[in-house]
């Protein structure tokens, strides 16, 4: 009986898990209720009511449809927004995190800079065509954000939003 635990406890560490990365959960936690900080946190059932008001309209809306369809996949959102984030931590800091990310797996989909601003696209890839908790993480000047994501992201819900 211990070896059967044993094994099912081995089996199930290599097996992809969707959880968001534990170093953006304790950077996110370290500065919850922060002066100068805004936090939103949304739950799964608002996209399902995108998802719904999607279906409701009587109108054939097929920009509403795309995008209904894309949040079936996300369960929850985070937006953490701080005023002048060098009253926190520097721009080391943003690196190390962008860092110990991608030490857990996720993968920079997109990085830009220009001037004093910086955006990063980072998500764990979920299998063919799917994105798994995507985070994105944007500099500009003083201010800093950070959007994460939980949940699974199809590449053709996304192209057809885009499109």
């Amino acid at each position: 009986m211990k070896q059967l635990l044993v094994i099912i406890i081995s089996i199930s560490m290599g097996l992809p898990v969707s959880a968001q990365s534990n170093a953006l959960d304790e950077f996110m936690e370290q500065y919850r209720g922060e002066r100068d900080v805004t936090h939103v946190s949304l739950s799964g059932s608002i996209f399902k009511l995108t998802n719904w008001l999607a279906d409701l309209g009587s109108d054939h809306d097929e920009d509403l449809e795309a995008v209904g369809e894309l949040s079936e996949g996300i369960e929850s959102m985070e937006i953490m927004s701080f005023d002048d984030y060098r009253d926190y931590f520097d721009r080391d800091d943003i690196e190390d995190l962008i860092d110990d990310m991608k030490d857990e797996g996720y993968e920079v989909l997109m990085s830009v800079r220009e001037h004093n601003q910086l955006l990063r696209v980072l998500s764990k890839q979920g299998g063919k065509n799917i994105m798994n908790d995507v985070t994105m993480i944007n500099r500009d000047g003083r201010d800093f954000s950070i959007i994460t994501m939980k949940g699974s992201i199809h590449m053709d819900d996304l192209n057809r939003v885009i499109d």
